[in-house]
């Protein structure tokens, strides 16, 4: 199980870094990792406050998701678009 963990993880972070041309994927991905970094505690550890660390990092996924949809509501309303600009990097 471990592993099919890791292929989560390793799956999405190549989908990040290949597929980065509008702000919702990008999200969508960050979300993924997050998941996927959770599945692995789950799954991975045999501590006695494993509840409680799988717990906090549900909480802390939810809220940057609800941070990053609201930061991309903001950016749309303003007049943007929803892409992302890889012109000036490289």
């Amino acid at each position: 199980m471990l592993g099919f963990c890791l292929v989560v993880f390793v799956v999405v972070l190549v989908g990040l870094l290949s597929n980065s041309a509008h702000y919702l994927g990008f999200l969508i991905c960050l979300e993924g990792l997050m998941l996927s970094s959770l599945m692995f505690v789950l799954v991975g550890t045999d501590f006695v406050f494993d509840f409680y660390m799988s717990l906090s990092l549900l909480v802390l996924a939810a809220c940057s998701a609800s941070l990053g949809l609201a930061l991309l509501v903001c950016l749309l309303r303003s007049g943007g678009t929803g892409g992302v600009s890889l012109g000036d990097v490289g």
